[in-house]
């Protein structure tokens, strides 16, 4: 801008003076008004005034202004994980995920904002169902139910609210490890009312939890509208979370599902092909690298 300025101006008052084309040229002198317009003072207050906000806000040219820049918002990898272990989350899950979601978002992953955590490794009386929020690192737990083939006659008790046993097998009545993304909702004709679309993103894990009918949905039972999940939730906010729940949650057919009062708010963060993960004692074994590829897409 300011190297036009000075061409433009220098021009005007080469422009200014008067030479003769028929000849040779001839050397005049100066008077004291055209020895001014040399002056680098003059000249420099000229093209001041002509360059400040005043001036330029009044020229007109074809250059646009830059655009600002775009700014990218990066996961807070430090606080994420203080929080995580302030609600008693295991440091190896949250790696495995988020290596997966880095992974995988934009692509498979569309919701860029939540991940969802479920921590199989922690029994039912215990809140393991994490809720993160990658923009704000804020983190949200609560109960969740899980499958245990059907409870197969097994007496309800503090070993078996840990579960052990997943599978990808129709008919099995078990939950599937693994990482998921979230899918369509549509309605349900079970006591839950509405059901979301799970897909498996694991082959010979979890790619059958579609057909399988292993969805996310209300935490009711199936054969009648009574809770299987209770109320209880704490956040990474809190001074003093609560983490214990009062009683185990009741088995499911191997759906994943939150307090009924929970569940929409947990849609709500999670629809868009949101991720979740189920975190086994499988999953633990395989330590903080484990990163595995999305084989059933």
């Amino acid at each position: 801008m300011m190297k036009r300025v000075i061409l433009l101006l220098t021009c005007t008052l080469l422009m200014s003076l008067t030479f003769t084309t028929s000849g040779p040229l001839e050397v005049v002198e100066l008077d004291a008004d055209d020895k001014k317009n040399f002056d680098p003072d003059v000249v420099k207050e000229r093209v001041d005034k002509m360059v400040s906000p005043v001036a330029a806000g009044d020229c007109k040219h074809d250059e646009k202004p830059p655009k600002p820049a775009t700014k990218i918002s990066k996961i807070n990898r430090s606080l994420l994980f203080s929080n995580f272990k302030k609600l008693a989350g295991d440091p190896i899950a949250l790696e495995q995920a988020l290596c997966f979601f880095n992974k995988y978002k934009g692509s498979v992953i569309k919701n860029q904002d939540y991940i969802v955590i479920q921590d199989y490794t922690k029994p039912s009386n215990q809140k393991r169902f994490y809720l993160v929020n990658l923009k704000t690192s804020k983190i949200q737990v609560m109960a969740s139910n899980h499958a245990m083939g059907g409870n197969n006659g097994a007496p309800w008790n503090y070993e078996n609210a840990i579960p052990t046993n997943f599978s990808n097998k129709s008919g099995s009545y078990l939950g599937s490890s693994g990482f998921y993304i979230s899918q369509e909702r549509a309605p349900s004709s079970e006591n839950w009312g509405w059901k979301m679309y799970l897909k498996g993103l694991q082959d010979g894990i979890n790619n059958n939890a579609r057909s399988r009918a292993i969805i996310f949905h209300p935490g009711y039972m199936k054969s009648q509208k009574k809770l299987a999940v209770f109320k209880g939730i704490a956040s990474s906010d809190d001074k003093n979370p609560d983490l214990k729940m009062d009683r185990f949650q009741r088995s499911n057919w191997g759906c994943i599902s939150v307090y009924p009062g929970y569940a929409e708010y947990v849609y709500n963060k999670m629809k868009g092909a949101g991720l979740f993960y189920n975190y086994t004692l499988n999953e633990k074994d395989y330590g903080k690298s484990y990163c595995p590829t999305a084989d059933a897409l």
